[in-house]
């Protein structure tokens, strides 16, 4: 079954309920051999989430691979290494969830773990084709211009920027995609948040913000809005998990170098 004829099936089955969770999963899981994990994640994102497989996708330069990273511990490490490698199950995953922000008025976080993939090739556009041709689709069902926002995103791809063609293309149809671990525009970095000076010198060209969501309680993802709202701004994470001990520590080195 291609994603987008899913889109479409579950959109029709779930817009007749309240809380369309549940009657939309059972109905994929009819249709579909397999979806990736996917859920409506945490208190701060507040949002539909998805997830990929970090060994598959994320590209080996990361310096928090296998050094902190928070998709290797915890919950996010159990659901990523539960994920497939296929993107055509990444793409049912995507439509399942896009409907599922859809009815319930939110966005989708795509791929809390994991990353579009370690180079610009066949597959990485394949994926990127195909999450646009998602996004038309819901965005066509309700009834919203193409290119509304449906989902958000981030990206350590090497030498990517905002303007690099297949991030341009999501941005057009709706799934904004933020930089990770750089500052500027559409940035996105980590670091602890009690050390602005060091970060403002390291990053003198660009306008910082901490995540709003890590720092007040009342506040989420959805309803704070920047990470595709505002792409003038670098949004700053505290680092979180298990692990931030070890995050911390490759910040600092990066401070005395």
């Amino acid at each position: 079954m291609k994603p987008t004829t899913l889109a479409s099936l579950l959109y029709q089955v779930g817009r007749k309920y309240r809380n369309p969770d549940r009657v939309l999963r059972a109905t994929a899981l009819g249709l579909v051999d397999k979806l990736d994990p996917c859920g409506d994640s945490n208190s701060k994102t507040d949002s539909v989430s998805t997830y990929r497989r970090v060994g598959a996708t994320c590209p080996p330069s990361c310096r928090y691979l296998d050094n902190g990273c928070q998709a290797q511990t915890g919950n996010v490490a159990i659901h990523q290494n539960r994920a497939s490698a296929e993107v055509k199950i990444a793409l049912l995953t995507a439509a399942f969830a896009f409907v599922w922000a859809a009815l319930t008025n939110g966005l989708t976080r795509l791929h809390v773990s994991g990353d579009f993939g370690q180079r610009v090739d066949a597959t990485l556009l394949d994926y990127v084709i195909g999450l646009c041709s998602i996004a038309d689709t819901v965005n066509k069902l309700r009834s919203m211009p193409r290119g509304t926002p449906i989902a958000w995103t981030y990206t350590h791809m090497p030498n990517s920027t905002a303007d690099t063609p297949w991030i341009v293309k999501l941005r057009e149809h709706g799934i904004l995609v933020r930089l990770s671990d750089k500052g500027g525009r559409m940035g996105a970095l980590v670091w602890q948040h009690n050390n602005w000076s060091a970060l403002q010198e390291t990053y003198p060209n660009s306008k910082l913000v901490p995540c709003l969501a890590q720092k007040r309680k009342d506040e989420t993802c959805f309803s704070c809005r920047w990470c595709w709202e505002k792409p003038e701004w670098t949004i700053v994470f505290e680092p979180e998990g298990a692990r931030k001990k070890k995050v911390i520590e490759v910040i600092n080195q990066e401070i005395e170098a």
